[in-house]
């Protein structure tokens, strides 16, 4: 059984532990006691009713629960945004990175939080597609089916026990202390087991001996040769990162000390005869004169990215990335750049060409006091776009850094004792 699987039903017995503890401990509230007696009437006692009471109770303060997150997430995000860009504008980078880290840090406790039951639908679903995509009826019975185990049902069906007087609490507290003090015959155990082991063996040798179980097997083989193939590529990106994030760094840096500098080449470009005693540029252009770095490893960093979205591999990406919430974001952030907005993104001499090119306008379109507030309006935009670049920069590091602790040969020490004891590798 996968790890992750494992620590889920972990938490579920936890979760259940818990709710028998809490239940106990409101049942002494009066207000409790009030919700369970309205339900009760409110299903006329019968149980079915009064599990779908209690399902619908709990799936609404879950659904609000995440709504809540959300807008924590939200309003908390601004108000960081708003600091930083204020920071960056009073020229205290140091405490400007540290709201960057904090956004990001209190975005991957939310993201933890949060049951992600709201979600914006697409923009290019259409009625066709949006049909045709439904899920079928088996589908939709299964998925009925599987929610009937899930912690909000198995919540409600102890409610609904709790209501109705099929157990109290304290029987359940004694079984659990019973459980706690019981001496535990481990060979005994297994005796007894190794029956049922047997039949359960004798049951599913078909699936190893049947042209599905075939099939199966070989499909599951191609996935893990496929995720064997996602894994090499991150190696790759990781190594390309990992030559690049002092670069952007360093880029970043000389744009932050020089954000008129960006503003007047944008608008020398798109107005090349203005002038005023603020920018002081010449009319032909030339970047070289600039600190602006070109960044080559960008092309193989979205050639990768690229990669992991076509030729079959977008399931098996995703299905890596959420291994890791710092896989999954960058994964995220990556999918809306191409290489020209991602070398825009990070101000290279690249991306700068791309800006100041194709914008050329007479002067005379426009009045110097137009010119002006639009100069204005734009130098007053910079901050926002500088601490983007700074969050994409920090993403790309954990990544790299969360990325290289996997891939060191010196990693999972636990995993290799298991596969050495087992002879599986």
């Amino acid at each position: 059984m996968d790890k992750r699987k494992i620590c889920k039903w972990i938490l579920l017995f936890v979760a259940s532990i818990s709710v028998i503890f809490i239940a106990n401990a409101l049942i002494q509230i009066d207000l409790f006691h009030a919700i369970m007696k309205w339900n009760l009437e409110m299903s006329h006692e019968n149980s079915i009713e009064l599990f779908f009471i209690y399902w619908l109770e709990i799936g609404i303060i879950l659904a609000l629960w995440d709504l809540l997150m959300y807008e924590i997430y939200i309003h908390i995000s601004l108000i960081l945004d708003e600091k930083a860009e204020y920071l960056l504008q009073t020229n205290r980078v140091r405490l400007t990175i540290w709201c960057v880290r904090l956004k990001y840090g209190m975005s991957k406790v939310i993201f933890f939080l949060r049951l992600s039951w709201w979600k914006s639908g697409s923009d290019d679903d259409n009625i066709v597609w949006s049909n045709i995509k439904r899920p079928t009826i088996k589908n939709t019975f299964l998925s009925i089916c599987v929610s009937m185990i899930k912690l909000p049902a198995l919540a409600a069906l102890f409610f609904t026990a709790i209501n109705l007087e099929w157990f109290e609490i304290s029987d359940i507290l004694d079984t659990l202390n019973a459980l706690w003090n019981l001496e535990f015959d481990f060979w005994g155990f297994a005796k007894n087991l190794s029956p049922l082991i047997t039949v359960i063996l004798v049951v599913f040798i078909w699936y190893f001996i049947s042209f599905k179980g075939i099939i199966r097997r070989t499909i599951a083989q191609a996935n893990r040769k496929k995720m064997e193939d996602i894994i090499q590529q991150h190696r790759i990106l990781t190594e390309t990162i990992g030559m690049s994030l002092y670069s952007i760094a360093s880029n970043i840096e000389y744009v932050i000390d020089c954000k008129e500098l960006v503003v007047d080449l944008w608008i020398h470009s798109k107005f090349p005869d203005y002038k005023n005693e603020k920018c002081m540029l010449q009319r032909d252009l030339n970047l070289e004169s600039f600190c602006f770095k070109d960044i080559p490893e960008l092309k193989y960093i979205v050639d990768i990215f690229g990669e992991f979205n076509s030729n079959g591999n977008s399931g098996i990406s995703r299905t890596f990335a959420s291994y890791k919430y710092e896989f999954l974001t960058l994964m995220s952030k990556m999918s809306y750049f191409s290489l020209q907005r991602l070398n825009e993104k990070l101000f290279t001499k690249q991306g700068m060409e791309s800006m100041i090119v194709d914008y050329r306008h007479p002067c005379v379109e426009y009045s110097k006091e137009k010119i002006d507030e639009i100069r204005s309006n734009y130098l007053k935009y910079m901050p926002r776009r500088l601490v983007e670049s700074l969050e994409l920069l920090y993403a790309f590091y954990r990544y790299y850094d969360e990325m290289s602790k996997l891939l060191n040969i010196r990693s999972d020490k636990v995993g290799r004792v298991l596969r050495m004891l087992t002879d599986k590798e």
